[in-house]
């Protein structure tokens, strides 16, 4: 709730960081047998950032690690 109250372009910030990393480690995780499961709200977060963690939980749905 806290990070919301940060300046437009932080949060932004802070979006973009998030989708660069999970798009970094996307293939580590498939590879390795890690599954991403997304626990959060898309509520005012960024379409393309909510894309790609849609994307990377369907591709790590089978893997058996946490």
């Amino acid at each position: 709730v806290d990070n919301w109250k940060r300046s437009r372009l932080e949060v932004t910030m802070l979006m973009r960081l998030m989708r660069a990393v999970i798009l970094h480690y996307s293939k580590e995780f498939k590879d390795n047998g890690i599954r991403l499961i997304w626990i959060g709200t898309e509520q005012g977060m960024d379409r393309s950032l909510v894309s790609s963690i849609k994307e990377i939980v369907e591709k790590t749905k089978q893997a058996k690690k946490f």
